[in-house]
């Protein structure tokens, strides 16, 4: 799965609360969720500058829990 696919089926409008789990702030903006299962449907978030820098450089699991994120 190519990059920009990923973040265009995984970015969701910002709710209150979530903060990027690599940077800690919370977006103003857009968070990228990823790892939604019907019983964890939080998933992990993450602002989309530090997920696209994470993959960018050829880490394709979630920072978080190791899953694939890309296959």
């Amino acid at each position: 799965k190519r990059l920009e696919d990923f973040l265009v089926e995984h970015t969701d409008k910002f709710l209150s609360g979530d903060e990027c789990l690599i940077c800690h702030e919370v977006s103003s903006e857009y968070i990228v969720r990823t790892c939604v299962t019907p019983n964890f449907e939080r998933g992990h978030t993450y602002c989309e500058d530090c997920i696209k820098s994470w993959l960018k450089e050829d880490r394709p699991n979630c920072p978080y829990c190791r899953v694939d994120l890309l296959n």
